[in-house]
């Protein structure tokens, strides 16, 4: 099965979203849809071009990664507009870190497209 991707229009930015959330203690609350907030420690973000097959520097000095925006259980990026300069396809890549040890990765996919 394809993966959906979004579409963005070549120099715009891109926000992507994530809350961390624990499944609730089971001695705590019969139901399986409550949650409960897990803090992460760190997040970083980095950019995978599909087409050249690396990396695209982000943040300060041209680094491989970004820091991600962490407030309380929740992380947040932008992708600054100044990143996407070429149609193609790309791979957003979010890695959260766990005080615990844990570590969870998002790669969302998206194309770029020119505007025509």
């Amino acid at each position: 099965m394809p993966t959906v991707k979004d579409k963005i229009v070549i120099g715009s930015t891109y926000a992507v979203r994530y809350e961390c959330l624990l499944p609730a203690d089971d001695s705590e609350s019969p139901f399986a849809f409550q949650r409960e907030a897990k803090h992460p420690s760190s997040a970083t973000a980095e950019l995978w071009d599909v087409q050249e097959q690396e990396y695209i520097p982000l943040g300060a000095a041209n680094a491989q990664a970004a820091a991600a925006t962490i407030q309380g259980n929740v992380v947040s990026y932008t992708l600054p507009a100044h990143e996407i300069t070429v149609a193609g396809d790309y791979k957003l890549i979010i890695t959260v870190n766990f005080p615990d040890g844990q570590i969870v990765r998002d790669i969302r996919p998206f194309k770029a497209v020119e505007i025509s």
